[in-house]
């Protein structure tokens, strides 16, 4: 009954509508120009909102793209792309409302709730600090590194918690570099200098790096700061000796930590006298801005504005010996002894690999015992200048060769290594000082970054000949291949090349700026605890170092295969060596950054609003700025063609299109779209001029639709499921007669949507003499089948518009396609693809559970396709 009285009331309000029309008198030719002229301007606005909805949806694809690509991003582009999104959604609002005034006013207000939520996700900042300017070691725990960063956070909690002996000192705090930046008002001025050139470019980096740092250096320490510090350092001389020197050490906030270790990234001002100790400070400081330090904040997408810099302040060592202690093989899971790297005079030398070091093994057994010893003659050391800083000096031949520490200190560093292990529970990166009492200090402590299985290579293969250089030790694994570029100055390291061969005479850690576009590292210096060598691995690059005189051998320009696995370089691209490569990392998954995109898309790209029939497809439906943009586009339509009928102007009125066959084809001209004026309510294709519309529909019947395809029992148990339980779907059930089809056309332009069955259909395109303003886009969503098949058929259609060069965009059982820049006969061609597809593709998703039938289908569609 209520189904009847539903009908009854349809009927009743065309009746009287009818009655309504009739009595009216026809329009004066004032009216008509009236109603025109309205036209005109209701084209122009509707023709804005597409050019805004197509912007939209480009932006959406390019914010999605970022994240599943492993491309880099930063805040600046979530920002620019969130701002360029939400000025055209905003204009589509305002378009839409222009074209029915008051009816879709709540767009507004879900608009500006929505951008709350991104607002909120985008806008939010690190967890509040504690406010003291200057915290001393003894009170610093590993639990303070919000306050005093992981580096000195971990060096606390070794010296309080464990009892190991450290250099004493101090740390100036994240508070204070709040204090700093807001002073100086810092922040907002970087933030604005990223916002108009944000770098893309090795030289454009450099350029930003040395204006930031310079903006930093010239601020001023605020007074009250500067007196904390100080008021520590006469602390710690009181505790130490007067006029102590001191190391100036970064502590950031993220660094040292197991997702990133800015391994060399940061500067650490050494043997600083006391009158130099603020300005040290502001150099550290103004370090975050060096290229390697901004590099690295890009590739693991870190925001700038959350990275404080600490900086620890601890007495100098005067160290007899220094360097590295692994508590296991970086390269290999299975190898668990302890390495030691250790040189002469401090520890600097190792970390930066300019120096050579000793190597300790120490196997873990009860009680441990050096396994291998292998000392090298160290001709050059660090040590700390009586001017103040560090100076490298030449070593006496009798000292080079003997070994920085006897097994006893081995086996004692060990031992505090694995302690430091245990206490941590997993496998440390110690870096260590020998003082000339024979103390052993430790000066920094922080997780180990380790392959998760054993590399692949191992033993080198046999020497065949083909070998360019051999030998040297693997700082980072894997295999690649490129041109060599040799970097031997800024200047070189400005015209790097992306996909080379970085060549080094030492592995610099600044040079690990350019670890984004090689493909691999090779160097005559160095060693696999350098702090480049560390980033390599965090990067996924293969490294080579410690290769001498043999590097001389690889040229400038040539082409050459790293096999860091097998210790070995060939000319040319070895395709052997290279069957063992492996995919980079996404560097960025996972981090700030990245999950702030991801935030930001749970408010952007989910869509919720599908079936114009249903219920729920209303304004004040809109959960994501997605839905408004589909609402916006499918109300501008439906404004578009009730214009004609709400004003009784047959000029513009819709008119269903005259076919052989009998089909729901509507279509509207906006401006030229028909070879000349069209009375009456039917048009045929041949008073049609729009080129895109005619090679659309010739799509639809280049090849006769056979029908769908057969189903078996449990296909078709599966439409009655996804009817039953999707209430989108239950208004097709009753109505057959609403498949229909919507075009809107010009003369070079045809926007056309379409609901067949189960399956929603946009088509958008422009096609003329320009091929650089042409286009075409395609939105698919649907079907009868579950969920999983419906998936499957998108990446179906997906795959097979892919291999025809469009950019494609899948989000479960939805799809966006697009291609641009063709010539004209090239885009028609591919307008009659997207006919053929629209047709073709109908319910294929009832088979997309068995592989074999769906693979005929594959090879059917591009057979059909490549004669269209």
């Amino acid at each position: 009954m209520k189904r009847l009285g539903k009908k009854f009331k349809a009927l009743a309000a065309r009746f009287r509508q009818t009655l309504f029309h009739r009595g009216r008198a026809p329009l004066t030719e004032a009216e008509m120009a009236d109603l025109r002229a309205e036209f005109r301007s209701r084209y122009k606005d509707f023709i804005k909102l597409l050019s805004a909805n197509r912007r939209s949806l480009e932006t959406m694809s390019e914010m999605e793209s970022a994240l599943e690509s492993g491309r880099v991003f930063g805040m600046v582009f979530i920002r620019s792309r969130m701002t360029a999104l939400a000025d055209n959604v905003r204009l589509m609002i305002e378009k839409l409302d222009a074209l029915g005034p008051g009816r879709h006013g709540d767009l507004f207000e879900r608009f500006d709730a929505i951008q709350e939520e991104i607002g909120r996700t985008v806008m939010r900042g690190p967890a509040p600090v504690m406010s003291d300017l200057v915290v001393h070691l003894d009170d610093v725990g590993r639990e303070s590194s919000d306050t005093v960063g992981a580096k000195m956070a971990n060096l606390g909690e070794v010296r309080n918690a464990l009892g190991l002996a450290t250099p004493p000192g101090f740390v100036i705090t994240a508070a204070a570099y709040r204090a700093f930046f807001e002073h100086n008002g810092l922040q907002e001025e970087i933030d604005r200098r990223y916002f108009v050139t944000m770098p893309h470019t090795t030289d454009q980096l450099f350029e930003m790096s040395s204006s930031l740092r310079r903006l930093v250096m010239g601020a001023e320490v605020p007074h009250d700061l500067r007196e904390a510090i100080l008021g520590a350092y006469r602390k710690l001389e009181s505790e130490t000796a007067s006029g102590v020197r001191v190391s100036l050490r970064s502590s950031g906030i993220g660094e040292d930590t197991a997702q990133a270790s800015f391994a060399g990234q940061y500067l650490s001002r050494l043997n600083v006298p006391p009158d130099e100790i603020v300005d040290a400070y502001k150099e550290v400081v103004a370090s975050k801005y060096s290229p390697q330090a901004m590099h690295y904040r890009f590739q693991r997408g870190l925001r700038d504005a959350d990275l404080a810099m600490c900086v620890g302040c601890l007495a100098m060592v005067d160290c007899a010996g220094g360097g590295v202690a692994y508590t296991a093989n970086p390269l290999d899971p299975s190898d668990i002894d302890v390495q030691i790297t250790a040189a002469l005079g401090l520890p600097k030398g190792v970390v930066e690999g300019d120096v050579p070091a000793d190597l300790y093994v120490v196997a873990r057994e009860e009680p441990p015992r050096v396994r291998e010893r292998k000392v090298e003659p160290k001709h050059v050391s660090h040590v700390n200048s009586p001017q103040g800083g560090v100076e490298r000096l030449a070593t006496d031949k009798e000292r080079a060769e003997r070994p920085v520490l006897t097994d006893g200190q081995s086996v004692e560093l060990a031992v505090i290594a694995l302690r430091l292990e245990e206490h941590y529970g997993s496998p440390r990166d110690v870096e260590w000082a020998l003082d000339r009492d024979g103390r052993i200090l430790i000066l920094q402590c922080r997780p180990l970054n380790r392959l998760d299985s054993v590399r692949s290579g191992v033993p080198a293969r046999k020497h065949d000949g083909r070998a360019l250089v051999r030998g040297g030790s693997a700082a980072s694994p894997g295999v690649a291949s490129g041109i060599v570029r040799w970097v031997r100055n800024d200047s070189d390291a400005k015209e790097f090349p992306r996909g080379c061969v970085l060549a080094l005479s030492r592995p610099d850690p600044e040079r690990a700026a350019l670890l984004g576009k090689a493909v691999a590292v090779l160097a005559r210096e160095g060693t696999l605890e350098g702090h480049l060598a560390t980033v390599s691995r965090e990067y996924g690059i293969p490294a080579l170092f410690h290769l001498g005189d043999a590097v001389d051998a690889i040229e400038d320009g040539m082409e050459v295969t790293v096999d860091a696995d097998g210790l070995s370089v060939y000319r040319g691209r070895d395709e052997a060596a290279m069957a063992r490569s492996r995919p980079r990392s996404n560097l960025m998954e996972g981090s700030r950054i990245y999950k702030t995109l991801q935030g930001v898309l749970n408010h952007v790209a989910p869509l919720t609003l599908i079936n114009p029939e249903s219920p729920d497809f209303q304004a004040s439906g809109c959960r994501s700025m997605h839905d408004i943009i589909r609402y916006c586009h499918e109300m501008s339509v439906k404004e578009m063609f009730e214009f004609g009928k709400r004003h009784r102007f047959p000029e513009r009125a819709a008119k269903q299109l005259f076919t052989d066959v009998p089909m729901h084809y509507w279509v509207i001209d906006l401006d030229d779209g028909f070879r000349h004026e069209v009375k009456g309510r039917y048009v045929k294709m041949k008073d049609i001029a729009c080129r895109p519309m005619r090679a659309l529909t010739a799509g639809f019947t280049a090849v006769p639709w056979e029908g769908p395809p057969a189903i078996s029992g449990r296909g078709f148990a599966s439409i009655l499921f996804e009817a039953t339980a999707n209430p989108e779907l239950g208004v097709h059930l009753k109505s057959p007669a609403k498949d229909k089809t919507y075009f809107m056309i010009s003369r070079h332009y045809v926007n056309v949507q379409s609901r067949m069955g189960f399956h929603f259909t946009t088509v958008d395109a422009f096609v003329g003499e320009d091929a650089a303003e042409n286009y075409a886009s395609f939105s698919f969503s649907g079907g009868a089948a579950d969920l999983d098949r419906r998936v499957t058929r998108t990446r179906f259609i997906g795959d097979i518009l892919e291999e025809r060069g469009y950019r494609i965009r899948v989000n479960m059982d939805s799809l966006r396609a697009r291609v641009e820049g063709l010539e004209e006969e090239a885009m028609l061609r591919e307008l009659r693809v997207l006919g053929y597809m629209v047709m073709h593709t109908r319910q294929l998703d009832m088979i997309m559970d068995q592989p074999k039938r769906v693979a005929r289908y594959g090879e059917k569609i591009r057979k059909d396709l490549a004669d269209i």
